[in-house]
């Protein structure tokens, strides 16, 4: 995992008690919207990237057979 990827997954696990404690102090819509960013801005962008590399690694495992040695 490159850099990037473990910050945004600690940020996700940081969000994630807060979220519960917005919803135990009764502010769900709060919690709701905490989640929601939570999911767009830092577990969609590790998501992202692990396609990106699974495509990347097909991709040079596509060129190196077409390439006669």
């Amino acid at each position: 995992m490159c850099t990037a990827e473990i910050y945004h997954l600690v940020a996700f696990i940081i969000v994630i008690p807060y979220a519960v404690y917005e919803v135990s102090t009764g502010r769900i819509p709060h919690a709701i919207s905490i989640l929601i960013f939570n999911i767009f801005l830092n577990l969609y962008p590790i998501l992202l990237q692990q396609e990106n590399k699974n495509r990347i690694d097909r991709i040079i495992k596509f060129k190196s057979r077409s390439i006669p040695a």
